[in-house]
């Protein structure tokens, strides 16, 4: 039905469907976990009333907010196969595993840390700010993939085995990204301190690179790296993977060091 739906206390189901908006007065955990055949969750806006929100969904169940979520306190997915979000603004965001995906269409506005872990692919679609010094943490399976910008009060850390492709500005106190697949930036990357960016495949860094505070840009890569964006690195530029090297763009750095076992084209 249309009607108000007011929560304050846990909710298990084989599965479960609101048709109409949430409003939470006390913390909240939503299980489909029980081995049901059909175990999806769906649920439209939900003002969590600065309470918890905790959605627990069976491993094949797919998991969908069509609206917003507000004033969240720690809002945690521990289990579904797909999740799928708006806009969220809480305390913190923690997903602690998807089979599939996970994807966040809307902007993220979280007061402290974004933790998000999937054996599958992320997508982060919307702006993604944290305050407070909260961290980035994203470890994906599958391809990581974010088209909206990145503004972390704290470090930004990808640690993965998937790919990563990053087509809007990161701004972090540092940023580390450590892919098993290829790594492909096309927006700014500015960070208070180091960047340091570790990929078993391609580099591709078509946006800046910036680091101040005497923060050093490191580079490993085990196939063609490709620089057509200015580096300005406050500390030192070193590049230390095995795969070839090509530079279409100026590098300032306090020193410069390339050591690759390929071609290097500058």
């Amino acid at each position: 039905g249309a009607g108000a739906v007011t929560l304050g206390a846990n909710i298990t189901a084989p599965s479960m469907s609101f048709a109409s908006d949430i409003t939470q007065n006390g913390n909240t955990v939503y299980t489909t976990d029980v081995a049901a055949a059909d175990s999806d969750a769906s649920f439209q806006a939900i003002d969590a009333g600065d309470h918890n929100i905790t959605f627990t969904i069976d491993d094949a169940g797919a998991l969908v907010v069509a609206g917003d979520i507000t004033n969240g306190g720690v809002v945690t997915v521990t289990d579904a196969d797909t999740a799928s979000f708006q806009a969220i603004t809480a305390d913190s965001l923690i997903t602690t595993d998807t089979t599939t995906s996970q994807q966040f269409a809307g902007a993220l506005a979280i007061a402290g840390a974004v933790d998000l872990n999937s054996t599958g692919a992320v997508t982060l679609a919307g702006t993604t700010t944290t305050t407070n010094s909260g961290a980035v943490t994203i470890t994906n399976g599958g391809l990581l993939t974010i088209s909206g910008a990145v503004d972390a009060d704290g470090v930004f850390t990808q640690d993965g085995a998937g790919a990563v492709t990053v087509n809007a500005d990161i701004t972090a106190a540092s940023i580390s990204i450590n892919s098993s697949g290829n790594a492909s930036f096309t927006g700014a990357l500015a960070a208070a301190d180091v960047i340091d960016i570790n990929a078993t495949g391609t580099v591709t860094l078509a946006g800046t690179t910036t680091t101040t505070n005497s923060g050093a840009e490191t580079i490993t890569n085990s196939a063609l790296l490709t620089i057509s964006g200015a580096v300005a690195a406050d500390g030192g530029f070193t590049q230390d993977g095995a795969g070839a090297v090509t530079v279409n763009a100026d590098i300032t750095a306090a020193s410069i060091s390339i050591n690759s076992s390929g071609n290097a084209s500058f």
